[in-house]
């Protein structure tokens, strides 16, 4: 990563951190980081040339709710599976140079939503997905099958997310407030 994208992003975000503070609105800057992150990520996409490769936002990022440290959580959405998955990915490591707490998967569309169908905690997360740069089809696709999805298993995935938050809160005290110990 050029030097210049790290002063540009590093100046951005502090700029967003300072207006909360003299603002004290925090859409306003769960948004800038938000789109400076979109913007890091989309150069860094850019200046790697990865072809067939779509970035997708998913958790609180993909509602575009980052805030300061939060995870940055994509899945990196490809055409079809590559041999070695983690070589399609060498724009991530300028991200955690940043310091950045990134967490990623890489899936087809087809995986993604086999995932999804066997782990509603994938599904939670994607259900909040957004396209950061890359192929809109993809992600248009995989948005499509993941509705798909959670029509037919309605009940069981409401029943998942019911059984979820109860073992939080025998873990954590039985106190919604806490959603962290």
């Amino acid at each position: 990563m050029s030097n210049e994208l790290t002063v540009i992003y590093l100046a951005a975000h502090e700029r967003a951190c300072q207006h909360f503070l003299g603002n004290s609105a925090i859409r306003t800057l769960w948004r800038a980081l938000s789109d400076v992150t979109d913007a890091l990520i989309t150069d860094l996409h850019t200046e790697s040339k990865a072809k067939g490769v779509t970035i997708i936002a998913v958790g609180g990022y993909g509602r575009r709710e980052l805030l300061p440290f939060s995870d940055v959580d994509l899945i990196v959405l490809v055409e079809e599976k590559a041999e070695d998955p983690e070589a399609i990915i060498p724009w991530l490591y300028p991200l955690w140079n940043l310091k950045l707490h990134v967490s990623h998967a890489v899936y087809t569309v087809e995986e993604a939503v086999e995932a999804a169908k066997h782990d509603h905690t994938i599904c939670t997360s994607l259900m909040d997905m957004r396209l950061v740069v890359g192929e809109r089809a993809l992600a248009t696709k995989l948005k499509r099958d993941l509705k798909a999805i959670v029509g037919s298993h309605m009940l069981q995935f409401v029943e998942a997310k019911l059984n979820e938050r109860d073992a939080r809160h025998e873990k954590y005290g039985d106190s919604r407030f806490m959603l962290e110990p």
